[in-house]
């Protein structure tokens, strides 16, 4: 029985080497970013690249990069990471890359709502009556696909009614959403 367990073992390894997949995972090994291609002064100098070698759509990771080094990190990355094989793994969030105390960073769907939410309440919005945060404040969101939705907490009937909804969510410009409660809690994310 051993030797069975052993010889399988011996040839997954073997099969592993031979596919050229010597990477674990996306991470691209020690491939960093230079501090100063973070540095933004506004979202609009940021936008969302893979953090190592490996893109979100085969196990990497995404991260927020100053645009004005984008091609200077793309450069790197195909010089240190070659023809490196990768997992096939889906591993992309939605969200967006946003300015974040003078650095670019990734930002998921769901934080940005949140964030989204509690800027809006510090400003006064009432929230009780569940507006849609992203149709109101589409440049502060700007996700594909996704809204930022206030629900009751907890989630009442109403919430599911369509006219309850996101506009861009009814209209199908948008097929995701992400919700949050009146006092800016995560309640879901579809």
């Amino acid at each position: 029985m051993k030797i069975r367990t052993i010889f399988f073992a011996a040839l997954l390894a073997a099969v592993v080497l031979a596919s050229g997949c010597t990477q674990p995972s996306g991470d691209g090994g020690n491939l960093t970013f230079r501090e100063e291609w973070k540095n933004c002064q506004a979202d609009y100098d940021c936008v969302v690249t893979q953090k190592g070698c490996c893109p979100c759509t085969s196990g990497g990771a995404q991260v927020g990069i100053n645009q004005d080094y984008l091609s200077l990190w793309n450069e790197e990355r195909a010089e240190k990471c070659g023809d490196m094989a990768c997992p096939m793994v889906y591993a992309c969030q939605p969200g967006r890359a946003v300015c974040d105390s003078g650095k670019c960073k990734f930002i998921t769907a769901k934080d940005l709502c949140q964030r989204l939410c509690q800027e809006v309440l510090e400003d006064g919005m009432p929230l009780e009556n569940g507006p849609c945060i992203s149709d109101l404040n589409w440049t502060k969101w700007d996700v594909d696909d996704w809204v930022c939705d206030v629900a009751h907490s907890p989630r009442q009937a109403v919430d599911n009614q369509p006219e309850n909804q996101c506009e861009t969510f009814r209209s199908g410009n948008a097929r995701h959403f992400v919700e949050v409660g009146p006092e800016c809690n995560f309640l879901r994310e579809v």
